[in-house]
């Protein structure tokens, strides 16, 4: 399997919901997707500057990964 890193932004919207939520909330979302596509999920970062999360994740194949 190979092993991606990506990063993400939240909108204005994105942000209101990650504070009214917690970050448990959108960390759970994204190992939804994840592991529905196969992958499995190594770490989940949030950051301060100019990415607000950084994922990285371990995939079968990169179809499996774009879907």
């Amino acid at each position: 399997m190979a092993t991606y890193l990506w990063r993400g932004s939240y909108t204005a919207e994105g942000a209101k919901g990650l504070a009214k939520e917690g970050g448990s909330a959108r960390r759970a979302a994204v190992q939804q997707m994840v592991e529905k596509a196969g992958g499995r999920i190594h770490a989940f970062y949030f950051a301060t500057g100019e990415a607000d999360v950084y994922v990285i994740a371990e995939f079968p194949d990169i179809a499996t990964r774009s879907r």
